[in-house]
């Protein structure tokens, strides 16, 4: 027993001996495998979402009247869509590049934009964010609003800008699910007779949806 004691301390011994002896490091023999440290993630993602949006629109007319337009020419509300790329700049920064289709009963509306993003509690595995839009849309009319619409060309171009909050939440390493609310102000007019038009001035969406990782 007594024989086991000492080839016990002997062996301590020898440990501590050879650990000071490297100066106090830890020395690991060569054999001995070390597991793979993973790579920290890039910043780039996709996005895709899809919801519900709503608009403004009103209509300025002077010599025909509500009745004489197309049954859904003033139609404000519809299903909305995008795809986008993204990239985080840092924790709490990221910028994103997206396509995004608003669907109207006889209209629709494309936007490219893009947008800086915050996060305001980035050590959250919850990550709430806020961000600014600018982008150019385009509405083109499906149909005509009336029967005898002067811009035959039926569609408008303009500026749009505008904010969003939003809220992502991981799932895995690189899935993660977002829900974002998005405010845009744009002012796309077509003139359907003399000095008669309609606007469609802002757009609300709330949208669900999820961001891929690479």
């Amino acid at each position: 027993m007594k024989k086991n004691h000492i080839k016990v301390l002997l062996a301590a011994a020898v440990s501590v001996s050879t650990l000071l002896s490297a100066g106090g490091k830890v020395v690991v023999p060569a054999d001995t495998v070390v597991a793979d440290v993973p790579q920290e993630a890039s910043g780039l993602y996709l996005f895709a979402s899809g919801g519900y949006g709503s608009f403004d629109v009103t209509s300025s007319l002077v010599s025909i009247t509500t009745d004489e337009l197309h049954k859904d020419a003033t139609d404000d509300n519809g299903l909305v869509f995008e795809v986008g790329v993204g990239y985080r700049i840092t924790p709490s920064w990221s910028a994103e590049m997206a396509y995004q289709r608003s669907t109207l009963e006889i209209a629709h509306l494309d936007t490219f934009y893009t947008d800086i993003n915050y996060n305001v509690m980035p050590d959250n595995p919850w990550m709430p964010y806020i961000g600014l839009i600018v982008g150019y849309t385009q509405l083109t009319w499906d149909e005509e609003p009336y029967v005898a619409t002067v811009n035959k060309d039926l569609s408008s171009t303009g500026l749009a800008y505008g904010l969003q909050i939003g809220l992502e939440m991981p799932v895995t390493e690189t899935i993660s699910l977002l829900a974002k609310y998005q405010y845009m102000k744009h002012d796309q007019q077509i003139e359907i007779l003399r000095e008669n038009s309609i606007d469609h001035e802002e757009q609300h969406n709330i949208m669900m949806g999820v961001n891929y990782a690479f």
